[in-house]
């Protein structure tokens, strides 16, 4: 496979990417909407806790680490747009 290939490749998995990520930022703010109704905060330790287990669970041993750093990421985003509901 050729540099241009590979480039070509990650250009799809980017916009994959970006959908999924879109995708989840919607239903965070679903949820958003739902803690207010309810009067629940928007940090639920628990949850993150449970999040991040399973995400290590599902990541292979060496992409571990990267995986937990990205999903660190990714809660600190929903919470923040959470917190603009």
């Amino acid at each position: 496979m050729k540099l241009e290939d590979c480039r070509k490749e990650i250009d799809g998995i980017d916009r994959e990417l970006i959908d999924s990520f879109i995708k989840r930022m919607k239903v965070s703010q679903k949820i958003a909407e739902i803690k207010k109704s309810e009067g629940m905060p928007i940090y639920n330790g628990e949850r993150e806790k449970e999040i991040l287990k399973n995400i290590k669970e599902t990541a292979p041993d060496e992409y571990e680490p990267y995986v937990e750093e990205l999903y660190m990421k990714i809660l600190e985003l929903s919470k923040k747009i959470q917190k603009e509901e």
